[in-house]
């Protein structure tokens, strides 16, 4: 900006014809940029719960022998399905503590394997 005549006046320059972008505080425009990023944020949330009101929401779908073949498995061991689930949950526990440790520093790398 140039140096005004009057500078030692109190009051902030608004130029009338000029671009509104000039008006506005650094604060307003944070404010409108956030505003933005939101706008886009939530138009993508809107188009998929759009897909899902008309259906059309897809996805892989996991091939029948799978199941059959993990249900084998899982009675060749003698578990239940709550005894799989539970070892399952178990384990993923496991691996982020294990992750969390590694990220702190408290875990070498070598000892996860």
């Amino acid at each position: 900006m140039e140096e005004h005549q009057l500078g030692h006046q109190d009051w902030t320059p608004v130029y009338l014809r000029a671009n509104k972008e000039l008006n506005k505080t650094p604060e307003q425009r944070d404010k409108e940029k956030k505003r933005d990023e939101n706008q886009v944020k939530f138009a993508s949330e809107n188009k998929i719960e759009k897909q899902i009101e008309e259906g059309n929401l897809k996805h892989k779908k996991m091939d029948v022998s799978f199941g059959k073949d993990l249900q084998k498995k899982r009675l060749n061991k003698g578990m239940t399905q709550k005894d799989l689930a539970q070892k399952l949950n178990d384990m993923f526990k496991c691996q982020d503590f294990a992750v969390y440790e590694l990220s702190e520093g408290k875990l070498l790398q070598d000892e996860t394997n």
